[in-house]
This record gives structure tokens, C-alpha cells and sequence, in this order.
């Protein structure tokens, strides 16, 4: 736990360590006025026994308050001056530790928050290989459960350790003082019985918690698979294997929960033996009437001391208990959180070349590229120009690299070695230099829960969207028959990745997202695949317009798109050929009709 404790306190920057160990701090110290209520209360016993039997005070306790204050006043007096300060310490106790305790979660509920968006925002550095690579699942429990788990759950209850290990340690120096013996017996109990529940119970608990996450992420996996397969697994009559599957990880998860939520209650079990039994011990060893007074003195420290140490250890116990089982959720998400960027992303100051005097079009020389965990290449040595305001196509066999190739221009994945510039500069840098002025019309088509409009306009807040730009990206995607029909129009909902409009139209609204940020340079893979003929027509009409202002790269196996293109360049082998010969292309073609690669 200590490693764990480490890892996270490291994630922290040194003016957010310092504020939390303040905190840390703060809390603590508030253990010494429960220290001090519990010396009054045996004050208070001492003299309550001896006001009320009028014997005579223990010497230890007459020196004491002989050079006091009290001394001066009757025994009366000072046992309500005593049971007045015992009220008003452990209140003041309990009123800073709950406002500090408030003031340290809204400090890590912040914390929680800016580390989850850092992490997020941060992505947007990574390669589109390495996005893929992480868990869907895991990724978004890492963002949202999982930083709530670090920060609140874990660091919030490292601090309670502390603050209340401290208490203990120093109640436990002051009964050692008034009776060494109990003390001995008190910390040879409590350290053995602490001892052991923690070995028998913390494995087992770190166990279930792994286990609780692993199943969470898990059943949220077949859950979504489950609604996303609906009319494969409705028509096949798989269902029954699908809640098989799913009743199983429901079983795993709710037994892991039960085992932690039971291996919780032995703690309590233990504190009320021990409490009992230390009570016993205390009778005995003062039952002899010479220290009568004494006596009564150490009972009240004792009684005050329980009712403040056992709420103690139990919050120590739950504390211990929630960082063993979040322990399994802490491993998931700094694996996350842990990942960085494998590239350089240019900020606009860093740049010292305007994309304005930086010549334009694409330029690609020796690019190659492999999998990291193969060693045959993709392809090499690709060499390709797109010059300003033309259209080039790409074809070539399934699986020959084509969106590779796409993914590697646009910086989404690193390349093995060789150059892209766009506009004269790296991708990245252009990129970060120039948002919107590349647009992508990607092959999966992904639309977001919200209104048509948020859907085109990309993350562009509501009073900040661009009408004339809206227009033109409506009118470029020929979605204005569409609007029509829809009675909200731009404010009609897109709910469950756009389910309610056709493969054409969800295909024509990703296209006016393109379309919207009036880019200079559109990748478009496929563009046409879920477009009727007349509306494909329509498509390739647009974009001969489109390249008078913008330059444009297909990748489609669509005749109609090929037709228009300025150059035509095939993916084979790993080697990119240009179709400029018209025997030569007709072959290429026409081999690619035969494997209906082209249509």
C-alpha cells in the first residue's frame, strides 16, 4: 500500500503535494484536542470520586491541579469546569475535523477532475495506433470511476490512515503514562488483533476488489455488445449464450462484492472483543479499594478514550479496507494515466514558419511503415505528391494498407521513417497551426448523442457555431431535402449513433462535419459507400467543385470517383504505382473489377 500510496502522491505537482499534506497535516493536529478531552475526563473522574465519596484525591492529581488555576476553587466547580471543557473540545475536534475533511475532498474532488480532463485532452496527443490499442472499456473507467476511485476514494483515505493512526499512537503514550501495564496489554491486544484481521481479511479483500473491477468493465463491455448485436443475436437466437455470458459476470461480480462487504464487518467484531476484554482487564487490576480514586480516574480516561479510539480504529479499518479493494482499480487506471505521448505535438508559438509563406499541397518521400510487433513491412519507400487544388485517388486489394496509409498522412500513426509535409510543415505542426483546415470523411461513420447541429458543428459550443459556414457544409453534403423532411431540423436529435436516418444520411451529416471548417486539404475514405447513385452523382459533382479551393485524396472503389481524379495511384505489395498509362490503368482496373474491389 505504501508503493500504491507513492505512485499516486507522484501524479501530483509540488504545489498540490504541498496543499495535500497540509491538509494531511491540518487533520492530524486535530487529534491532540482529543487527547486533551480525554486527560480532562480522567480529571474529572478523579474528582467526581472524590467529591462524592470525599475521599482523599490521588497525590499525582493534587500536584497537578495545585498548580492550576483550579486549585483555587471547589471540587464542585471544577468538575463542571472539567465536563464543560471535555464538551467543548471534543465538539471543536469534531466540527474543524468535519470542515476539514469537507475542504480535503472538494480538493480532491478537484484534483479528480483536472487529472481526468488532462488525461483526456491528452490523448489528442497520442497515434491513432496507440488509441487503438487501449481498451475501449478500460479507458472510460480509467476516466471516469477509476480517477474518482484515485483521488477521493484512495489518497482521501490515506490521509484518515494518518490522521487517526496518530491519535492512536499518542492516546496510547498517555495511558502508558498513567498505567504502563494496561497500556502493554492494551497495545499487545490491539497490535495482534490488527495484525491478524489485517492478514486474514487484506488479501482476500484486494482479491474481490480486482476482481469487482475486472467484472465491471466486463459487464459494461457485454452490455454494449449486447445492444450493438441486437438484431444479429435476435435473428441467429443467440441470446440465451449472450445472458449466459452475462449472467455469469454478474455472478462473479456480486460474489466479489458480497466477500468484501462481509471480510468488513470482522474488524467491528474484533474492536468490541477487544474493547470488552481491555475493559475487564482495567476492572481487575484497579478493583483494590487503597486506589479508589486513582481508579476511577483511569475508568474515565478509559471510557472517554473508547468512545473516542474505537470509532478511530473503525474509520481506520474502513479506510484500509477502501484502499485494498480500489487497489485493482488503481492498477487499471495508472496504466492509463501512466501512458504518454510517442511524438512531438507543436504548439502555435513553437512554430517559427507561417503556413501563409510555406508552399501547399502534400508532399510524402520514403515513407515506410511496420507494426511493432511484426517485421515485415507494410509498405516502403512510398513517394507521393498532392499538389494544390487537385484530386488524387488511391485504390487497391483489402487489407493492402489503404487506410494505413491515410492514418500515417494525417499523423494519426507514426511512421517507421520517411516525411510527410503538408503546407510545407510536419503534419503535426500544420495541424496545430491550422485547426479545421484538414477534414476527414472517415469510412466508420460515428455520430454523437446531441442535435444535428452539435453533430456538424464538432465541439463547437451553441453560441459560437457559424451559420454561414453551417450553410455551406448543408448545402456541400446535399442534406437540405433531409432538413426539410425533419420538423426540428438542425435541432432534431441524433440518439444511439444515429440510428434513425439511413446509411446515406448518416454518411452526408459526416460530411458536412468535414465540410463545416471550410478545409483546405479532405482525406475521404469511402466517401460514396453508403450513397445511393443518384445522390453518388450528386457527391462526385461536389467535389469536382470542392478542389477549387481545397485538395483532395479518395480512397474509394467507386468508378464515378475515379473518373474525376487528377491522378490515380494503386497500393500493391507494399509499393504505390501511379496509373498514369491508359492500357496500364485499364488492366488495374479491370483486375480490381474481377476481385470486385472496384464498382
Amino acid at each position: 500500500m505504501i508503493q500504491t500510496f507513492r505512485a499516486l502522491f507522484t501524479l501530483l505537482s509540488k504545489s498540490e503535494q504541498r496543499k495535500y499534506l497540509f491538509l494531511g497535516l491540518a487533520n492530524t493536529m486535530t487529534s491532540l484536542l482529543d487527547l486533551a478531552g480525554v486527560l480532562f475526563s480522567g480529571f474529572a473522574g478523579v474528582i467526581a470520586y472524590s467529591y462524592f465519596s470525599s475521599a482523599p484525591m490521588p497525590v499525582a492529581v493534587g500536584n497537578v491541579l495545585s498548580s492550576s488555576p483550579l486549585s483555587q476553587l471547589s471540587l464542585k466547580t471544577q468538575l463542571i469546569i472539567c465536563g464543560v471543557s471535555i464538551i467543548i473540545l471534543f465538539v471543536t475536534k469534531s466540527l474543524l475535523s468535519l470542515i476539514l475533511t469537507y475542504l480535503n475532498l472538494k480538493f480532491l474532488r478537484q484534483l479528480a477532475v483536472l487529472y481526468s480532463l488532462k488525461i483526456y485532452r491528452g490523448f489528442a496527443k497520442k497515434t491513432f495506433y496507440e488509441i487503438r490499442k487501449l481498451s475501449r472499456d478500460s479507458f472510460s473507467f480509467a476516466l471516469t470511476d477509476g480517477a474518482l476511485q484515485i483521488f477521493i476514494g484512495m489518497l482521501g483515505s490515506y490521509i484518515t490512515v494518518f490522521a487517526e493512526v496518530f491519535f492512536l499512537s499518542l492516546a496510547l503514550v498517555v495511558m502508558f503514562i498513567i498505567d504502563p501495564l494496561l497500556a502493554l496489554i492494551l497495545i499487545g491486544v490491539f497490535g495482534f488483533l490488527t495484525f491478524f484481521s489485517n492478514r486474514l481479511v487484506s488479501k482476500r479483500i484486494i482479491s474481490s476488489g480486482n476482481e469487482n473491477v475486472t467484472r465491471s468493465i466486463e459487464g459494461k463491455r457485454i452490455a454494449s455488445e449486447t445492444k450493438v448485436l441486437f438484431r444479429e443475436l435476435n435473428l441467429s437466437g443467440q441470446f440465451l449464450g449472450f445472458s449466459q455470458k452475462y449472467q455469469l459476470n454478474r455472478s462473479k461480480a456480486s460474489s466479489a462484492v458480497l466477500k468484501m462487504n462481509f471480510l468488513q464487518l470482522f474488524p467491528k467484531y474484533f474492536l468490541e472483543f477487544i474493547t470488552v476484554l481491555s475493559g475487564v482487564i482495567l476492572l481487575v487490576g484497579n478493583g483494590n479499594n487503597a486506589g479508589a480514586s486513582m481508579a476511577a480516574g483511569k475508568i474515565s480516561i478509559y471510557v472517554a478514550a473508547m468512545v473516542r479510539l474505537v470509532p478511530s480504529l473503525l474509520r481506520i479499518q474502513t479506510a484500509l479496507v477502501s484502499i485494498q479493494s480500489g487497489l485493482g482499480g488503481v492498477e487499471t487506471t495508472l496504466a492509463v494515466f501512466k501512458t504518454v505521448p510517442t511524438q512531438e505535438i507543436y504548439n502555435r508559438e513553437d512554430g517559427n514558419h507561417s503556413s501563409a509563406t510555406q508552399p501547399s499541397g502534400v508532399i510524402i518521400r520514403e515513407l515506410s511503415f511496420k507494426f511493432m510487433d511484426e517485421d515485415a513491412y507494410l509498405f516502403e519507400g512510398i513517394n507521393l505528391d498532392l499538389p494544390p487544388n487537385t484530386m488524387t485517388a488511391l485504390v487497391g486489394t483489402s487489407g493492402s494498407g489503404k487506410s494505413t496509409l491515410l492514418d500515417l498522412i494525417l499523423g494519426f500513426t507514426e511512421n517507421t521513417s520517411g516525411v510527410v509535409l503538408i503546407g510545407g510543415l510536419p503534419v503535426q505542426q500544420y495541424i496545430a497551426e491550422n485547426p479545421g483546415a484538414i477534414a476527414i470523411i472517415p469510412q466508420e461513420i460515428v455520430l454523437m448523442d446531441g442535435t444535428l447541429e452539435e453533430n456538424i458543428a464538432l465541439g463547437v459550443s451553441a453560441d459560437q457555431v457559424d451559420y454561414a459556414r453551417m450553410a455551406f457544409a448543408i448545402k456541400g453534403a446535399m442534406l437540405e431535402g433531409m432538413l426539410e423532411l425533419l420538423p426540428l431540423g438542425l435541432q432534431t436529435q441524433v440518439e444511439e449513433n444515429g440510428t434513425r436516418f439511413s446509411g446515406g444520411q448518416r454518411q452526408r451529416i459526416v460530411i458536412a462535419r468535414a465540410l463545416y471548417t471550410n478545409p483546405k486539404y479532405i482525406f475521404l475514405d469511402e466517401p460514396t459507400s453508403a450513397l445511393d447513385e443518384e445522390t453518388e452523382k450528386s457527391f462526385v459533382s461536389m467535389l469536382e467543385t470542392l478542389k477549387l479551393n481545397s485538395t483532395l485524396l479518395v480512397i474509394s472503389h467507386r468508378k464515378a470517383s475515379l473518373a474525376i481524379a487528377d491522378q490515380c495511384y494503386v497500393l500493391a505489395g507494399g509499393k504505390l504505382n501511379v496509373l498514369d498509362d491508359e492500357n496500364q490503368s485499364a488492366k488495374v482496373i479491370k483486375s480490381l473489377e474481377e476481385s470486385n474491389e472496384i464498382f
